[in-house]
């Protein structure tokens, strides 16, 4: 009896050893890579299995791990995942280094800036980003023009066809009364007037991202109610220097005309008629030569050239990126007196000074020379049609 009893506890002990020994802690530290700095939160689990744990606020952690597991994963919000084989480190001081990574900070977004984040629409209700292959190849003195058709709710138009006339833009439609109506403008982050849009080359935009709710007040305040536009340039790319250059030619001509002009006798009869009392004297004269000119066919261009050169470099050298441009546009009118002219130069630069302070200086210069037609501004009357015929006779 008393040897069962004493074999009875002898195999007691080895069961409890064994259970002892199926299992032990894991100790260790999760630090950024970075900078040294704990992890607060990071996740280390048994691979294969629910059980884990996380880091309290010295990045320290605590694991029951079984002897039949080998992996331990650890895991943090924009840090790459990693993965310890506990096999081959000694379980009681493991220390992890966790990276960041790219591919998950694209989904942050920092609000209460002017909008550089990749993904600026996060938490704006309604966003459209449109990328600069379809700005840049579509010759046009005003960017704002290759913006039509692009974005739902979005209405861009001029006033008149002439090449330096500015644009007007609404966000579903008409909101205010008294007030304007004009979205905000917001160019590398700086508010912008329409105004600026003709001197801005359209192949130095990266991209435009259109806010089309109200909820982007929450960003951008009060000034955002009618939507905002948000323009942003070309920055330094690649580590060697690349150089581009691009040329564009095309032709503009008059649309399909919908009236038929009157001839020299018809014009002067409806004068007559409208005006008995005024001298007509110069429209009989052509009239009693002959002479009836179709002043829409003559005075027309049916190819109107148009035609635009763009040169740049781009890169990284050291700490530094770059993007410098430059360009010439040059656009004929279809109408008389009447084209413009202009000449971008930009730079964009900055500089990594410290690992805290970077530096740098976006610069953009134009020059603008257009001429305007008036003719059509003065109305249809005699006297301007005497102006028309001095001007185009001999």
């Amino acid at each position: 009896m008393k040897l069962k009893v004493m074999f009875l506890f002898a195999c007691l002990f080895l069961s409890i050893g064994i259970a002892i020994a199926q299992s032990s802690n894991a100790t260790g530290r999760v630090l950024s890579a970075e900078d040294n700095e704990p992890i607060v939160g990071a996740t280390v689990q048994i691979e294969g299995t629910d059980t884990g744990t996380i880091t309290d606020l010295d990045g320290k952690f605590t694991i029951n791990v079984p002897s039949s597991a080998q992996i331990l994963v650890i895991s943090f919000i924009g840090m790459e995942t990693q993965k310890i084989n506990i096999k081959e480190k000694n379980r009681t001081d493991l220390t992890i280094k966790l990276k960041p990574t790219a591919e998950v900070l694209d989904e942050v977004l920092v609000t209460g800036t002017y909008g550089s984040a990749k993904k600026l629409g996060s938490i704006v209700g309604s966003v459209v980003a449109i990328r600069s292959d379809k700005i840049e190849n579509r010759p046009s003195a005003n960017f704002a023009d290759a913006l039509q058709g692009q974005v739902a709710g979005l209405q861009v138009y001029t006033s008149s066809g002439e090449p330096s006339e500015g644009v007007s833009m609404r966000l579903r439609g008409i909101g205010s009364i008294n007030s304007s109506n004009e979205p905000l403008f917001i160019l590398d982050g700086s508010p912008i007037s329409g105004g600026a849009f003709t001197a801005i080359n359209p192949s130095d935009i990266e991209n435009v991202t259109v806010l089309k709710d109200a909820s982007s007040t929450s960003i951008y305040g009060s000034r955002a109610a009618n939507g905002v536009v948000v323009i942003t340039t070309k920055r330094g790319r690649g580590a060697k220097p690349t150089v581009s250059i691009k040329g564009q030619y095309g032709f503009s001509e008059p649309a399909l005309p919908t009236t038929r002009m009157m001839t020299t006798s018809q014009y002067y009869d409806l004068w007559k008629t409208i005006s008995p009392n005024a001298d007509f004297s110069i429209i009989r004269k052509y009239m009693d030569m002959g002479i009836s000119t179709d002043w829409q066919s003559y005075l027309m261009k049916d190819n109107a050239p148009t035609w635009q050169l763009d040169a740049s470099i781009t890169g990284v050298a050291n700490n530094t990126n770059y993007f410098i441009s430059a360009s010439h546009y040059d656009q004929d009118g279809v109408e008389p007196a009447s084209g413009m002219r202009r000449e971008t130069l930009r730079s964009n630069i900055d500089t990594k000074v410290f690992d805290w302070l970077r530096v740098g200086v976006n610069l953009g210069l134009s020059y603008e020379d257009y001429e305007t037609n008036n003719f059509a501004t003065k109305g249809n009357n005699p006297y301007n049609v005497a102006t028309l015929s001095r001007w185009a006779l001999p």
